[in-house]
Order: C-alpha cells, then structure tokens, then sequence
C-alpha cells in the first residue's frame, strides 16, 4: 500500500491537523519546502495579533523605506482576523501599502488604543487632561476595504471625539454582525462630546442614508464611548438588533435618553439585555422600556438597579415566556440586599403564575421572608422590623409563605443555576468594605461576623419549610446560598443528593463573562486579594462574574 504524503489527505483532515497546530509548529511547516509553503501559508497569516508596541516601532522602522520587503504587507491578503494594540501598525499599512485600494479579506478587526506619552499632557498635569486622538484616516481606510467584516472592536483608553467615532460608525461594513466600543469613562470629556453630539449625528446620517447594517444583531458598549443620540440613530439602522450590552455607559446619558436607546428596536424586541454599573441612569421611563420587550427577552442582567424593583421582577417572570437567564444581584455586597430583592409577599399575593418556563440561570435575592426565630445579626445587634420580631408573622406563616415561593420556584424545571445569596469569592471584603461596615455597625462591629450581605429575611432553605418543592429541578447544578441565615441540615443535603442528580456535574453558565461583565478591580487590589486569599487565583479566571 502506498503511503499517502501529508498534501494527499483529504482537506477535511488536513483542517482538523492545521487546527492543532501552534504558530510555532506553522513557522516550522512553511520552511520544509515549496508545497508545504503553500499549503500552510494562511494558516500561518489567518490571524495576527500587534502585541508589543516595542516590536511594532521596531517593525515600522525596519520596512519603512523597503516596503515590498515586509512580510505583513505581502501577506494582507491572507489575514481574516486581526488585533492591532498600536496605531503604528495601523499607520504602517496606511502608508506603506501598495495596493491602498484592494479590499481586504478581513472578518474580525480588533483595534487598541491606549494612553501614551504622546497623547498626554504635561507630566506635571492632572492624568485626565488628554489631548484627543484624530489621526483617524488609517482606521478608517482599512474599514473601508474591509468589506467581508463581521465583528469589529474598537477600544480607546483615549479621548475620541463623537465627530470621528461617527465617521468611523458610518465606514463600517453592511457585513458586520458585533460591534463592540469601550473608552474609558475617566479619559472622556463629557460635555465637549456633548456639543458635537448634533454635529456627529449629521455625518452620521449623511453617510449612511439608506444604507443599513442588516447583519449586525450583537453589541456592547463601555463608557462614553457613542453618544445617546447617535446610538439611537446606529440601532435605528440596525434592523435585526437583538444584543446590547451597556457599562458604564455615558455620565450625560440619563433616564429618558436610555429609554429612548432601549426602545429604538421596539419593533423586533431585545433577546439580551445586559446593565451593568447603570444604576443612576436607569429609572421608571427605562425599566418601562426593558418590561416592552418582555415577549422577546431571553437573557437579562441588572446591577445595582434599584428602580428596577421587586414588582417589576415579578411582572418580568410573569410576562417573559422564553426567559433564559435572569440577574439583579448587585455587584456590590455593601448595598443593603432589600433593594434589589424580589419580595416574598409580591409573590404570594400575584394572582399569576411564572411563565418563564425556559429559565436555565436564576440569580435574584428572595427578601421579607417572615423569619421570628432569627432576633439579632450574628454580630449580636438586634434585629427590629415585622419580619424579625414575631409580632406581626408566626413561624406557622412564615412556613406557608416561604412554601408558596419555593412552589413557584419549582415550577422552573429547565433551571440549571440558582443563586439566592451573594457570591463565594468575597472581594468587597478587602476592597474597604470591613472600614465601611464599621461605620454602620458601630459597637457591634466584628471583623470574624462579617455582615455585608447577610440576609435574615431568606428562606431557610428546610425540608420543613419547604425545600422538596423544588424535587422536579432534575438538571439542576448550581445552588449558591451564600451569607443567607438558613436551617439546613443532614436531611437536607440527603434529599439534595437523591433529588437533584446532575448537582456539581458541569460548567458554569459563562454567558454574561463571555460578554465583558467580570470583575472590575485594579492591579493594587489584586495583589491584596491574593495575598489575603492565596488559592483564588484559580477561582478568579474560571469564576463568572455575572
């Protein structure tokens, strides 16, 4: 039998080999001879990433006067995935290319900016006072020929002007189905991009008429990056959009600007929706505005939104039949749990059923949950308040209450991932929140009864009390219960055992980290983390923090 050369497999073959390949091991195939060139050649370019700004300088240099000599540019066709983290190796293609006008094969764009001596101002200044990026041109010329684009990220830990982030909108590709921008809301001089806001608007608009963007249905924005009338006017043009994810987005946005954003796609509806540090910008008008698209919503994530209110919960569970994951826990443990709780008596009272039938991810505090045979925190400060103090509810109500909730919550088969409590890596913790809480509980504070987040209007989670309404919850993987005042036992972990089979099996649901929603701390906390914490850092990179 004759053996068959490495060429002779079939392409299907070679594509799964090609897949297992490092760039080193690609380096190495393209040197055998001539055919393995030409064989492993867009394996080798299909992505390039412009790390190190030291080697792009470097790059620039060396192939500034000897342009047909540059391996990039010689091989721009072959690229479909490109990360550029310096505007030189942008530059370096708007000038040293060519073929300036031949469209480029490009299907993902990633482009970094981020703060250089360049583009600071005096030393001596204040770190905020940057002068703003408008070397524009070489983005804009490869958006331009990138007509094939799919996704497009665009991140600027600068001051980019709304006048040239609109020219960079209207230049994107009709192709293009993610777009994502982040600017970093400390380097945005908001009241300038506010006046350009109109200006921006019109060349917006007088770029792209009637040319829509009919592919792109994903995006995420961070900062203040698109101005809201702008973003209107993007989503207006954005037929099938169904994903948006907001961070921190525009100090100048506020609630009747959003809800504005929110329902400019009321026609189609929102499948995902994603909020996170929005708190001050979401109220009534918006929260009205996420409850219209309730028949299409899928997924929705709110932090720290405290309009966004136990009723409003409980109308989205009622009224949100192909709701998949749902979110209100606040990010940050120092918040009092009552506000973005969903209320036990809202549940009871409602004449309606959940109809939310699909949800797979729960991740909402249940509070007002009578609990008279909880008196004091565990720090020993008394608790006051008709839940805690047996004068309005006995423990005989609060058992037929919290079966009501758990009745309800049962009727959720598909869930996979229920969170109640607040999250198992504690970072407030060491973040100041010890300082904080010292303050609140003044004599009673005790470092070893830490109390952000405690709940002690829960449920207790007991087989009295009604945890085997919860025994159709087959697929279910995940409970997190953490810094809630329950009454489990032996018996209980027993019944979880013999009940809930695929408990522990599995990943976790990464949805919204796949989406940049993670946690947001700085390098100096980080160090103290781990070294308060000295096994996490494993937990950290697979945790998600959603």
């Amino acid at each position: 039998m004759r053996t068959l050369s490495l060429l002779e497999l079939p392409s299907e073959i070679i594509s799964q080999i090609l897949s297992l390949l490092s760039r080193r091991d690609l380096t190495v195939c393209v040197r055998v001879n001539k055919a393995w060139c030409s064989a492993f050649m867009d394996s080798l370019w299909h992505m390039v990433e412009s790390g190190k700004v030291d080697v792009i300088n470097a790059l620039y240099r060396r192939h500034l006067k000897s342009v047909n000599q540059s391996p990039f540019l010689r091989n721009l066709h072959r690229i479909r995935v490109l990360d550029v983290q310096h505007p030189t190796f942008l530059r370096l293609m708007y000038e040293q290319d060519p073929s300036p006008l031949e469209p480029i094969p490009l299907t993902q764009l990633s482009v970094r900016f981020c703060v250089a001596k360049s583009i600071l101002g005096p030393s001596t200044g204040p770190r905020h006072k940057i002068r703003e990026f408008s070397d524009m041109d070489p983005i804009l010329q490869i958006l331009g020929r990138s007509t094939q684009l799919v996704s497009f990220s665009f991140w600027a830990i600068i001051f980019i002007p709304d006048l040239h982030l609109a020219r960079l909108l209207a230049t994107l590709s009709t192709s293009l189905e993610k777009l994502e921008m982040v600017t970093d809301p400390k380097y945005s001089p908001t009241k300038l991009a506010s006046q350009q806001g109109a200006k921006a608007l019109d060349i917006f608009l007088e770029v792209r008429k009637d040319s829509r963007f009919d592919n792109l249905t994903k995006m995420s924005i961070i900062g203040d990056s698109i101005e809201p009338t702008l973003l209107v006017a993007l989503l207006e043009h954005s037929p099938k959009m169904d994903e948006l994810n907001l961070d921190r987005y525009h100090t100048e946005c506020g609630d009747a600007a959003l809800a504005r954003v929110i329902s400019s796609v009321a026609s189609q509806g929102w499948k995902t929706l994603g909020f996170r540090f929005m708190s001050d910008r979401i109220g009534p008008l918006t929260v009205a505005a996420i409850l219209q698209s309730c028949a299409t919503l899928e997924n929705l994530r709110l932090t720290n939104c405290v309009a966004f209110d136990s009723k409003s919960i409980q109308k989205l569970l009622c009224s949100a039949p192909n709701l998949r994951r749902f979110d209100s826990i606040s990010d940050n443990v120092r918040d009092e749990v009552e506000h973005y709780s969903l209320m036990a008596m809202d549940i009871v009272e409602s004449t309606e059923d959940w109809v939310c039938l699909g949800l797979e991810t729960f991740k909402c505090y249940i509070s007002g949950v009578p609990r008279p045979d909880i008196t004091s925190k565990n720090n020993g400060r008394p608790l006051t308040g008709i839940y805690n103090s047996g004068s309005r509810y006995s423990m005989l109500e609060s058992t037929r209450i919290q079966r009501r909730v758990l009745a309800q919550l049962g009727r959720l088969t598909k869930l996979r991932y229920v969170t109640l409590g607040n999250d198992t890596i504690d970072l407030q913790r060491v973040d100041g929140a010890n300082m904080y809480e010292e303050r609140m509980e003044g004599s009673y504070y005790s470092w070893e009864t830490y109390e952000m987040g405690s709940q002690y209007q829960c449920l207790t989670m007991s087989l009295q009390d009604g945890l085997d309404e919860l025994r159709n919850l087959k697929s279910l993987r995940w409970l997190s219960l953490e810094k809630m005042s329950l009454r489990m036992g032996e018996a209980e972990r027993a019944w979880m055992t013999d009940n809930w089979l695929e408990y522990g099996k599995g990943p976790r649901d990464t949805f919204w980290t796949s989406r940049g929603h993670h946690v947001d701390v700085g390098t100096d906390l980080f160090d103290k983390m781990l070294h308060r914490y000295p096994g996490m850092l494993n937990d950290i990179h697979t945790y998600d923090w959603w």
